[in-house]
């Protein structure tokens, strides 16, 4: 399963702020960002903190998006339907409870 913070990036630019200005007030390290950059997990609280800057929902779908699972459908396999819908029962059981 891959992560797409484009949505976040989008949000960023609204606010017409750059990565400097996140990676400050949100105290997060550059590392943060760079992994981010590449659509590499980081941490919770890193997603917690930067959310809160920007002023948006981590458990909504206008922070980040956990796209691949629909990618991994594209070969139409049952156990790649079986495996996009435990991961959505999940996401949503940690998320949405």
């Amino acid at each position: 399963m891959t992560v797409s913070y484009d949505k976040l990036w989008k949000l960023l630019i609204d606010k017409k702020m750059n990565r400097t200005d996140l990676k400050n007030t949100a105290g997060v390290s550059f590392n943060v960002l760079a992994k981010m950059s590449r659509n590499e997990f980081v941490s919770l609280e890193s997603l917690c903190k930067i959310c809160t800057v920007l002023a948006c929902d981590i458990e909504s779908s206008e922070s980040m998006e956990l796209s691949a699972l629909r990618l991994a459908s594209a070969d139409g396999s049952d156990e790649a339907k079986e495996g996009i819908q435990k991961a959505e029962l999940i996401y949503e059981n940690d998320f949405h409870t």
